[in-house]
C-alpha cells in the first residue's frame, strides 16, 4: 500500500513516501526543506522528487498523509487542496494529522535508544500575540487532548505535575515561564519543523477523512470587507 505523505504546516515543506518493493522490503523516501514562504510553489516538485525515486506515480498511491494544521493559514490551505487533488486523481484515501503530532513523533523517535520514562512533551509553536499553538503528548507520543491556541500563563497552569521536554518555535518563551513556577523540563528545543517521513509512521495507525478540512485554531486577521465594492456600470 503505496503511502505519500506531506506537510506544508509551518517553516518547512517536507514530502514522503512509503512502499514494498519487490523484493517485499518495506522503503521510505523523504524530502526535507525550511521555507518560511513559498510553500505552494515547492510542495509539487517535492511530491514528484520523492515518487520519483519510488518509481511510483500519483495514481499509483492507494493513501495519502496530510498535516491538517495548526499553522499559517496558506500553508495549511496548500497541503489540503494538494490531498485533496491527488485523492481525486488516484482514489486514494485521504489521512490527517496534526502538525504538533508529527513533531511530537520526531521527538520520541530520536529517543528511541534512551527515552525518558514518565516525561511528556508538550509542543509549542509561536501563534504569537502571547499564545501558541499547544498540545501535550505523554513519553510514548500519544496525545494527552487535542491542539488548542492558549496563552502562556494558561499553559504554564497545565504543566504542573509531571516532567516535561518542551520543543517548537515558542519552546523557549514557554520554558522560561514554566521555570519560574518550578516545572521540571528536562529540555527545550526551538528548531524543530514537522517532517513527513514521521507522518507516514504516524498514517497507519489514522482513519481515513470523510471530509478534508483545514484545522484553524484562530480566525484570519485579515477581514473580506463588505459594502466597499464599486458599483457595477449600467450596460
Amino acid at each position: 500500500m503505496p503511502t505519500l505523505a506531506f506537510d506544508t504546516c509551518l517553516g518547512a515543506v517536507s514530502a514522503a513516501v512509503a512502499w514494498t518493493d519487490v523484493d517485499g522490503r518495506a522503503r521510505l523516501e523523504g524530502r526535507f526543506e525550511p521555507c518560511r514562504a513559498g510553500h505552494a510553489e515547492r510542495l509539487l516538485p517535492m511530491i514528484e522528487a520523492v515518487l520519483g525515486a519510488a518509481g511510483l506515480a500519483a495514481v499509483g498511491i492507494d493513501r495519502v498523509a496530510v498535516t491538517l494544521g495548526p499553522g499559517t493559514f496558506t500553508g495549511v490551505r496548500t497541503g489540503i487542496a494538494a490531498a485533496r487533488a491527488i485523492a481525486l486523481v488516484s482514489g486514494a484515501t485521504v489521512v490527517g494529522a496534526t502538525s504538533l503530532a508529527v513533531i511530537a513523533r520526531q521527538v520520541v523517535r530520536s529517543e528511541v535508544a534512551a527515552p525518558q520514562s514518565g516525561c511528556g512533551t508538550a509542543v509549542a509553536v509561536d501563534a504569537r500575540k502571547g499564545q501558541v499553538f499547544l498540545q501535550l503528548f505523554g513519553d510514548d507520543g500519544a496525545p494527552l487532548g487535542p491542539p488548542e491556541l492558549a496563552t502562556i500563563a494558561d499553559t504554564v497552569q497545565r504543566l504542573h505535575g509531571r516532567r516535561w521536554r518542551i520543543v517548537g518555535s515558542g519552546a523557549a518563551t514557554l520554558a522560561a515561564a514554566a521555570r519560574t513556577e518550578q516545572i521540571d523540563v528536562t529540555d527545550v528545543v526551538t528548531a524543530i519543523e514537522p517532517d513527513a517521513r514521521d507522518l507516514v509512521a504516524l498514517s497507519t495507525s489514522l482513519p481515513a477523512l470523510q471530509t478534508v478540512a483545514p484545522l484553524y485554531l484562530r480566525a484570519p486577521d485579515a477581514i473580506v470587507q463588505t459594502g466597499k465594492g464599486l458599483a457595477r456600470a449600467a450596460s
